[in-house]
This record gives structure tokens, sequence and C-alpha cells, in this order.
């Protein structure tokens, strides 16, 4: 999934369907993309969220938005936390995307859908700070291998 904003740029714009990315219409509620999320997820596909909401430069993370969540929740989908570090992070926007540089990803474990039953009752906002926890925790990890290597 990725800002809707970003499939108007004509040298890209075509990659990103190609690659079937779910435009998200940010700042407003986007039932489309909910929906198109809810169809690839109950086909066995991936769909990948960057919880945040838009690209940070930092090496800190911004509050979650409860959209992911919300999604795992209806799907009864299983959640991968992935960090991210190297790709953007600690550079400016253009150098991020026009220079080779050395990304490191780190996996933590799945979380599985059962874990959203005893949440039904959280609001989504609430229920998505324990993954932040994670991911958090995850990305401190990712940055100290690569400060190590």
């Amino acid at each position: 999934m990725m800002a809707a904003e970003f499939f108007a740029l004509r040298r890209l714009g075509w990659l990103f369907e190609l690659a079937e990315v779910i435009p998200v219409k940010r700042g407003q509620r986007d039932a489309t993309s909910l929906k198109r999320a809810l169809r690839a997820l109950d086909a066995g596909r991936v769909v990948g969220i960057f919880p945040e909401g838009r690209i940070e430069r930092s090496s800190e993370l911004l509050p979650f938005a409860p959209g992911a969540m919300h999604i795992a929740r209806r799907a009864r989908a299983p959640v991968l936390p992935v960090a991210l570090d190297g790709s953007q992070r600690n550079s400016s926007l253009p150098g991020a995307y026009l220079l080779p540089r050395d990304v490191w990803i780190s996996f933590g474990p799945l979380i599985p859908p059962t874990v959203w039953d005893h949440q039904a009752d959280r609001d989504a906002r609430d229920a998505i700070d324990p993954l932040q926890v994670v991911i958090g925790d995850l990305l401190k990890k990712t940055i100290a291998a690569r400060r190590d290597s």
C-alpha cells in the first residue's frame, strides 16, 4: 500500500500498477483501498503496509496509524513485523531513492490472527500500540547490527 499521489509520478506510476500496489488516499478514510487490501488478503496475497503512514527520515518511528491493525483484524490475517534501515532513514529524500545504498531488513516473529481475538473490543488505535513496540525494538536491533558490521 502506498500514498496515491505517488501514482502520478510519470516514470514510476506504471511500475506501481504492475506490482499491484494499492493506492491510499492519505488524511481520510479510504474505503476503496481498504476493500482492495481485504480482497488481496482473502486471495492469499501479501499486503505490505507501512504503518507510520508517511516517509520518515529520522531513525525514530512516527506514531502508527490504525489502518494496518484494522485490516489485519478484519481479514483475520497474520502480521509479520518488519524493520527497514538504510533506505530513507537518516538521508535526504532524493538521495534515498537516487543513490545506491545498503538497506538492512529485519523480520520479527509472525503474529498469528488469534492474537486479535482477545482484542475485538479494543479500538484499532489502542490495539496497534503493541505492534509499534515490537517494530520499534526490531528497528533498534537492526540499527545496532548495521553499526556493528
